[in-house]
């Protein structure tokens, strides 16, 4: 029992010193991250000398100066980062034209993917005493007006409006001009009676008596019948028996006075019998009986239209002609929806074509669907300095540490080398910066250099047909190789320029590979190169 308490006191023990040393480890370095300014009083429009500084590490980076929270106080101007023996400084000239008291917060410094954080500082700003006994007072100035634009300046605008206005016309066009009445071929509705003939012309074309179908036959006749009288007379004439039917119908008759004259009704009493004898009892008769039904039956109709049915008139007394109800609606629904698919095409064949009229067609493509080279060009971008001796320069991105094994023969040549990586040959568009420095036993040869990185280059995976061509260049106002060229990444074909740095026993190499025809990727690269500056190595 206590041997395992004294080995839990060791462990905790343990834990405590490891704890112990990382604080003091971060400790250390926070208190080498260090802010200083040359004062911290000034009066209305002075300036300040204000520099941070850290330790000489590889991956290094000074965020965005964070000023003020109530933003009096104003960047007058940026300092490169500058190397002073084993320190980084980067320097800022800051400015206020508000008296009052501000204080900057602590800067975030990020030293290998730690951040470190400075010191707050309090600025206080008074203002300037203005003797007005001795300075006099001068007139108010008259307003000054700016000199009109010329008129092709407002093109543009113009074209906008044309533009607009022919969207709305082309809008009313289809969405409201014949909103007032439908344009569609009026179809007749039929009348109940008009639908009772065609169906008797329906029977007769079926021929049923002459397939011997008799009971058919008059099973479908009295259909006919019921189904008018159920239209007109507004009677269930489909459920309920010819008693029943007769029966209503003459009360019907005598009470609304429909005026059915009484040789009808008994035609009608014979037609029903017949069909119940027929339909109930297989009765047969004759042909002639057969033919006096279908008569009758068909009489019946027009007595009863001619007391029954009034069709509407209009004001010249014609029948009016409506459209039926579903169709209208149906019509009215899919000519909504046409309406709203062609004026979504339309608005946006309209913005589509205005984009690309105006800034052109790549730009239009680029900014609707997107281009990520774009992106990065339009995006943030990041000072910071990669390796020793530093190379300082600004990129959309910052550029992450690699380890990358060397070879028993290059560890023995070199003393110390760092790697810096953006991207890929495969992806498009890479950035890739090195710094090494040779040992003191070896003599740098700029040229075996320079077939170095051709053939590290040659050697990359998916990468064939590599052309190249070597010139002296410079950067930063020191002399440099430039390898430049055409190579094929997995059948993309891409352009690069190498820059190799030679200085003493150091060695510097930037390397930039982009799609030949990503015209934002060029800009980019031209941006990073113009923000290159070489520090120098230190002098033993």
């Amino acid at each position: 029992m206590k041997n395992s308490l004294n080995k839990i006191k060791i462990h905790i023990g343990c834990k405590a010193l490891l704890t112990l040393a990382l604080l003091l480890v971060v400790t250390t370095l926070s208190a080498q991250v260090q802010v200083k300014a040359d004062t911290t009083s000034i009066r209305i429009g002075e300036q300040i000398k204000y520099e941070l500084s850290a330790p000489f590490k590889t991956g290094v980076v000074f965020s965005k100066l964070a000023l003020d929270s109530t933003k009096k106080v104003e960047i007058v101007r940026e300092f490169p980062i500058d190397t002073l023996k084993d320190r980084l400084y980067k320097k800022y000239l800051l400015t206020s034209f508000d008296s009052g008291s501000y204080v900057i917060p602590a800067q975030d410094i990020l030293i290998q993917n730690q951040h470190y954080f400075t010191d707050s500082l309090l600025i206080n700003v008074g203002t300037v005493a203005v003797d007005t006994t001795k300075q006099g007072l001068f007139p108010i100035k008259p307003i000054y007006k700016a000199p009109l634009k010329a008129w092709q300046e407002y093109l543009w605008m113009l074209w906008w409006v044309l533009g607009v206005l022919a969207l709305i016309f082309i809008i009313w066009w289809f969405a409201f001009r014949n909103k007032k009445g439908i344009q569609w071929k009026p179809k007749k509705v039929l009348t109940p009676y008009e639908t009772a003939l065609d169906q008797l012309k329906s029977l007769d074309e079926k021929n049923l008596l002459g397939q011997q179908k008799v009971k058919e036959y008059y099973t479908e006749l009295t259909d006919i019948f019921r189904n008018y009288i159920e239209q007109d007379l507004k009677i269930a004439a489909m459920e309920i028996t010819s008693v029943e039917l007769l029966a209503i119908i003459k009360k019907t008759n005598k009470y609304k006075k429909l005026g059915i004259s009484r040789d009808h009704l008994e035609n009608l009493t014979l037609f029903l019998k017949h069909s119940d004898l027929v339909k109930f009892a297989k009765a047969k008769p004759e042909t002639n009986e057969i033919q006096q039904d279908r008569i009758h039956a068909e009489g019946l109709l027009s007595e009863i239209k001619t007391v029954v049915s009034k069709p509407q008139l209009d004001e010249n007394g014609q029948p009016i002609v409506e459209m039926q109800k579903e169709e209208i609606i149906q019509k009215t629904s899919y000519k909504k929806r046409r309406n709203a698919v062609i004026i979504g095409v339309l608005l946006m064949l309209f913005v589509l074509g205005g984009t690309a009229w105006y800034f052109g067609i790549q730009y239009a493509k680029d900014k609707i669907i997107g281009h990520p080279s774009l992106e990065l060009l339009e995006g943030k971008w990041y000072k910071a300095n990669y390796g020793y001796p530093a190379i300082t320069m600004e990129t959309p991105v910052v550029l992450k540490p690699m380890q990358i094994p060397l070879p028993p023969e290059a560890q023995q040549m070199l003393k110390s080398i760092s790697f810096f990586e953006y991207g890929s040959y495969i992806s498009g568009f890479t950035i890739v910066v090195s710094t090494g420095e040779y040992s003191e036993m070896i003599e740098p040869n700029e040229e075996g250099a320079v077939n170095g990185a051709i053939q590290n280059m040659k050697a990359q995976k998916g990468i064939s047909d590599v052309q190249y061509k070597v010139e002296d260049a410079s950067i930063d106002g020191t002399h440099c190789k430039r390898i430049y060229g055409k190579l094929n990444a997995e059948n993309k074909v891409m352009v690069f320029n190498t820059y190799m740095i030679m200085e003493d026993h150091f060695m510097r190499q930037i390397i930039i590979a982009r799609s030949k025809e990503d015209k934002y990727a060029e800009k980019i690269e031209n941006r990073i190169i113009n923000s290159i500056h070489l520090e120098k190595p230190a002098q033993d």
